[in-house]
């Protein structure tokens, strides 16, 4: 008999959120909710949450309650759902604005068929190995640890009221994200789970990130090279 998996909003997440000032512009980076299993053979644009999941994003949501201020999101649809359930956990009326930095390709793709042959190559934990050490650059794919930055500095460039902008996207683009900018690897088995964040915020013209455990800053800017797309 196969044992049913239960989920809840990570726990770490919440003590962060819990603490965070409130008189500054906050990026909360984070993985979409609990999803549908996805097929073995297609990327799965079209798979949706689980109730369960749609349930524990109406959660998180009413626990930033009116602290969030803005929403953006890759399009793809557990994505998407995501953010609606977030916003509607905390009874805001805000547009979620889609971003193909998070995903459909996302930041780390140059060439979305190109880099297609990765998945199907090593998988999702093979490809999210590579990308958290940056040990090569894959065909289709961005060098790593300029795309991180690049993410990170266009979330910043966008959040301008004090609260929490939260940015939807998938485990992938949070796990080599935080891995180059905080310099560890938070690959498999140790990549982001469902709903949880990464935090970047600017203090002092430092960027301050939290992530688990790690509360640090780095100088900035973080970020002085363009991505151009194939």
């Amino acid at each position: 008999m196969i044992e049913s998996i239960t989920y809840d909003i990570p726990l770490g997440v919440l003590k962060i959120i819990n603490k965070l000032p409130q008189n500054i512009p906050v990026v909360m980076l984070m993985r979409h909710s609990v999803r549908h299993e996805l097929p073995p053979d297609a990327p799965g644009n079209d798979i949706p949450l689980t109730k369960e999941g749609r349930t524990l994003a109406f959660k998180l949501g009413a626990q930033i309650g009116e602290r969030l201020k803005s929403l953006h999101s890759s399009p793809i649809l557990r994505c998407m759902e995501t953010a609606e359930m977030i916003r509607d956990g905390a009874k805001l009326n805000l547009k979620v604005f889609p971003d193909r930095r998070l995903g459909d390709p996302g930041i780390f793709v140059l060439n979305a068929q190109k880099a297609w042959q990765n998945w199907q190559q090593l998988g999702n934990d093979g490809v999210m190995s590579k990308l958290v050490t940056g040990s090569e650059i894959m065909p289709g794919m961005a060098e790593p640890n300029k795309a991180a930055r690049h993410l990170v500095h266009s979330m910043l460039d966008q959040v301008k009221d004090p609260g929490i902008h939260v940015f939807v996207t998938h485990d992938i683009v949070i796990a080599a994200t935080v891995s180059h900018l905080l310099g560890r690897p938070y690959g498999p088995p140790k990549g982001p789970s469902y709903l949880e964040g990464a935090f970047f915020m600017l203090v002092d013209d430092k960027v301050r990130y939290l992530f688990r455990d790690v509360d640090n800053h780095m100088p900035g800017p973080i970020y002085d090279t363009v991505i151009d797309r194939e």
